[in-house]
């Protein structure tokens, strides 16, 4: 929540409120909001300005006046309400592509999907969570990353970028030989990054636990502050999950990796030199393709 309406109000209340307080303009934008709600609140921008032959800067007073910084994130919470009535992805998806056909659905996932990365960068920047996260990294001997099923997926996209401006950067979670060989040779000068969304994997935080044990210390990528992962992580980062799809969105974390990989790189020493050898090596291995 980055405007000043409270996270418990109604967001139909503060439209409401908001349109007696602007007049004509606000109570014609504010009956398109609310005239099939939830659904007529989330339409495209562009959709309602059509409908009510109002300009854009109407529809921006509106969401302003109700505490909110703008349209994106108004319906946001909008979106949050709905989540909170349905308990499941696939009911909020079911629900969503009934109410308006599988073609907006498309293009409501694009808005929610930013405001996802909009929402999840800003508070990893406003906190020092990421900062500290990057400097353990760079400074640790020895880099475990883990994840199983759709997370190790994000492993792996960490592991590609880290490997590029570190050395001894490792992959766990696929229950092989690695996990075994890790809690050997692991200790508190190394650092383990593990992902766990919901629903929360036992392998992960069974593996995060056995490494704790050994004093590794965690960086925990995760969809809540109190989550399993949460609870046994030193830095926490928390991405933005909620989605408009019949699964939890990966978007977010996605780009928590890459912010996370960003700010590492700038913290190592030799990053520079090593990525110039990488490109070096995978010139010498005719690695990619040339233009």
């Amino acid at each position: 929540m980055n405007g000043l309406a409270s996270q418990w109000s109604d967001p139909r209340q503060l439209i409401q409120d908001a349109a007696d307080a602007l007049g004509d303009e606000g109570r014609s934008l504010a009956r398109l909001l609310l005239d099939d709600y939830p659904a007529s609140a989330l339409r495209p921008a562009a959709e309602l300005l059509r409908a009510s032959g109002l300009p854009y800067r109407a529809l921006a007073d509106l969401a302003a006046a109700a505490g909110f910084d703008g349209l994106a994130e108004l319906q946001w919470r909008v979106r949050e309400e709905q989540d909170r009535e349905l308990r499941t992805p696939r009911q909020r998806y079911t629900a969503r592509i009934g109410a308006g056909g599988a073609g907006p659905l498309v293009e409501r996932a694009a808005g929610h999907e930013a405001e996802n990365v909009r929402r999840t960068l800003r508070e990893l920047a406003a906190g020092d969570d990421l900062e500290r996260a990057a400097s353990a990294i760079a400074a640790a001997r020895a880099r475990y990353l883990v994840g199983e099923r759709k997370s190790h997926a994000f492993a792996l996209l960490l592991a590609a970028d880290l490997s590029a401006v570190l050395p001894d950067v490792h992959v766990l979670g696929d229950r092989g030989g690695r996990d075994v060989d890790a809690l050997l040779d692991a200790g508190p000068a190394d650092v383990a990054v593990a992902f766990g969304m919901r629903r929360y994997s036992t392998g992960t935080l069974d593996l995060v636990r056995a490494l704790r044990g050994r004093g590794v210390p965690v960086v925990g990528v995760t969809d809540a502050p109190d989550s399993p992962l949460a609870g046994l992580s030193d830095h926490v980062l928390v991405a933005a999950t909620a989605s408009t799809s019949f699964t939890d969105s990966p978007t977010a974390v996605a780009a928590t990796v890459h912010a996370l990989s960003l700010v590492v790189a700038a913290r190592t020493r030799g990053a520079r030199r090593r990525l110039a050898r990488r490109e070096e090596a995978a010139r010498a291995l005719s690695v990619y393709r040339e233009p």
